[in-house]
């Protein structure tokens, strides 16, 4: 059990980390694609903030702490900071990090199952 909430809680790190991405890719992204872009951020961020919250409660009902953003677990390396561009070629990092991101999501809940 102690190995499953250790794998949650650095699923909620990483999902908090994506978060905060999406919403900076939200904020910054430019181009001649930005409408589209720019919806897609909101989308993708808004949906992963409403999990959070249900994510850090399955742990708790484990009997174990969900640990803020201060106490949380290291992210993933392959959540580190990406460097705002002047083109919108962020957006196909943020769009390969999300399809990787969901695969995980979607591997650890079948896993759940």
């Amino acid at each position: 059990m102690d190995e499953l909430v250790q794998a949650m809680k650095k699923s909620l790190a990483d999902t908090f980390a994506f978060y905060l991405k999406a919403q900076g890719f939200h904020w910054n992204v430019e181009g001649p694609n930005f409408p589209q872009y720019h919806a897609l951020f909101d989308t993708i961020y808004n949906e992963v903030y409403g999990s959070i919250d249900q994510f850090a409660e399955e742990i708790r009902s484990l009997d174990a702490y969900a640990q803020g953003v201060t106490e949380a677990k290291k992210p993933s390396p392959k959540l580190t900071p990406v460097e705002m561009k002047k083109t919108d070629t962020v957006s196909e990092e943020i769009n390969n990090e999300a399809y990787e991101r969901l695969q995980k999501v979607f591997a650890f809940k079948n896993y759940e199952s």
